[in-house]
């Protein structure tokens, strides 16, 4: 047990472990767990910067980066921040060259349309 982990938030991740589908729920309150212990500070003193570095320091595969992401914003549910943690650098969406939207082709603008006719 981490010391780290208060009686209360104990139980929040008790009570998610016990609902819904059970391997995914155990795996989920490990990586909460685990993720508590590799910061070393009290959850409610945990930030965006501690979670940046948590990536960094781990290098982990882009799956599992992305299984501690999902796992982080249910800590933060449980604590009851109104925002959402980093996501780790292999799910950022911002590398990308253009977007989906920057790749559709262009309507043309108003202007460049015909009138159209009033019906009589």
């Amino acid at each position: 047990m981490n010391a780290n982990i208060s009686r209360e938030l104990r139980q929040k991740i008790d009570l998610y472990r016990r609902k819904g589908g059970k391997t995914s729920r155990r795996n989920t309150a490990a990586r909460i767990e685990r993720f508590i212990a590799a910061v070393g500070r009290p959850p409610e003193q945990i930030g965006k910067q501690n979670v940046l570095e948590f990536y960094e320091q781990q290098q982990f595969a882009p799956s599992t980066a992305r299984d501690y992401h999902y796992a982080i914003c249910q800590l933060w549910t449980m604590i009851g921040r109104n925002c959402e943690p980093p996501p780790p650098p292999s799910m950022n969406r911002t590398t990308s060259s253009t977007t989906y939207a920057e790749s559709l082709p262009k309507r043309p603008s108003r202007q460049a349309r015909k009138p159209v006719k009033p019906i009589a």
